[in-house]
């Protein structure tokens, strides 16, 4: 995360999902990143590919 920056991360998983949301929600990250990795930076690639 910090090389890359929360705008660049896009959230996934292969474990449980209660799993790979316990380790965004664990890490020392704002609200705000939080909800870019989540949701937001998915959102943006959508709406470009639709514009």
């Amino acid at each position: 995360m910090r090389q890359l920056g929360a705008k660049r991360v896009l959230f996934a998983t292969d474990m449980t999902m209660e799993g790979g949301v316990g380790k965004i929600l664990a890490a020392e990250l704002t609200h705000e990143q939080r909800e870019d990795i989540f949701w937001r930076n998915t959102a943006a690639i959508l709406e470009r590919r639709s514009a």
